[in-house]
């Protein structure tokens, strides 16, 4: 699996291309899949709530501003879910997502780092007229 770090980093890259649009998304094991019998062989741990909530909103402030955010989380069916079971209450994530925001006072974009100005002062180009 990917270290949180390298999920950043991945959004860093994708922020630097043309790219219309993202969509976020927590992992989700569900019954009947591939993935939840290695889950229920092997248990790896899966993020919290609060982990995933301080990702995204990390992610996001990498974004740039004009780019459109199609998914910030989702929600495997309820009745399939093995993990992570907070996921199941959306109300509960999307409410404490828009709380963490104001929180921590990040906006999409926030965190980018803006190329410094040139030290030349560029040249005037002659006119013609």
């Amino acid at each position: 699996g990917e270290t949180t770090d390298q999920m950043k980093e991945t959004v860093t890259y994708l922020a630097d291309r043309p790219i219309d649009g993202i969509k976020l998304q927590l992992l989700h094991v569900l019954k009947g899949t591939d993935l939840a019998t290695v889950y229920e062989q092997h248990p790896f741990p899966v993020m919290t709530m609060e982990e995933y909530l301080d990702l995204v909103i990390d992610c996001v402030s990498l974004l740039p501003p004009e780019l459109v955010i199609h998914r910030i989380t989702g929600d495997g069916p309820k009745a399939l879910l093995i993990a992570p079971l907070w996921s199941a209450n959306k109300r509960l994530v999307l409410n404490s997502l828009t709380r963490r925001f104001k929180e921590r006072g990040v906006t999409q974009g926030c965190g980018l780092t803006i190329p410094s100005s040139p030290t030349e002062t560029p040249k005037e180009i002659p006119s013609k007229y």
